[in-house]
């Protein structure tokens, strides 16, 4: 379920996401709002707004089906086997608690990965064509899942774990195959918030210059020295 949450919500956000930082920039509203607010407050207030959005789509897709299945299991028989799949389930602490963490982490490890690719360029154009890596790190673990699911923990599945971009979706499927321990899930976990808080910080200071720089493209050496100087 988290892995399918996560998998929508990125699909559905990520191309919003990275159209509006850009409109923003292109029609000098940015421009207008940082006069009143820090940048700091305006990411962090998007990137919360997103999250939001993002349940809240996912809300408007499970809840037909709840109530769906909360009719048909009053008004008509269920299937049997439908019937032994749902009261088979069990929730265990350690998988669900992985599974709501790297969810919401990972959304927002990504969402400030695509913010600060949206305010380096001027147009949505011109963004899109270097957010591309953003997409192909986030969904590569998609087109490995068979041996991401087979459990053997080789280099490819090492490097996809630690990875920023591609940790979320490949610790997400190790979570629902049930190969990951307690201690790997744990070091990868800090990992992601380590680089969340550094992506987060990356995008504010690239959204500040950004904001004022309408045809110019932004540099990333300059804002990582800007930041660690």
């Amino acid at each position: 379920i988290f892995f399918a949450v996560f998998f929508i919500v990125f699909t559905m956000t990520s191309n919003q996401i990275l159209t509006a930082t850009t409109e923003e920039k292109e029609n000098r509203v940015a421009e207008m709002i940082l006069t009143t607010v820090s940048a700091k407050t305006l990411i962090i207030g998007k990137i919360i707004a997103l999250v939001i959005l993002g349940f809240i789509q996912i809300l408007s897709l499970i809840l037909p089906l709840i109530i769906a299945y909360v009719v048909a299991t009053n008004c008509f028989n269920v299937p049997p086997f439908i019937a032994n799949l749902l009261s088979n389930v069990t929730f265990e602490f350690w998988p669900t608690f992985f599974g709501a963490c790297y969810l919401i982490i990972g959304f927002l490890l990504v969402t400030s990965s695509t913010i600060l690719v949206g305010s380096l360029f001027p147009t949505a154009q011109d963004a899109a064509q270097f957010f591309m890596p953003v997409l192909f790190g986030t969904l590569i673990p998609m087109y490995l899942m068979n041996a991401i699911l087979s459990g053997v923990n080789n280099m490819l599945i090492t490097i996809l774990s630690y990875f920023p971009l591609s940790s979320p979706t490949t610790m997400l499927i190790r979570n629902m195959a049930g190969n990951l321990d307690v201690k790997e899930g744990l070091i990868t976990l800090v990992v992601m918030i380590i680089f969340s808080v550094i992506m987060m910080r990356l995008a504010v200071r690239s959204f500040q210059r950004g904001a004022f720089e309408y045809s110019k493209k932004g540099s990333f050496k300059e804002i990582m020295r800007e930041l660690f100087n």
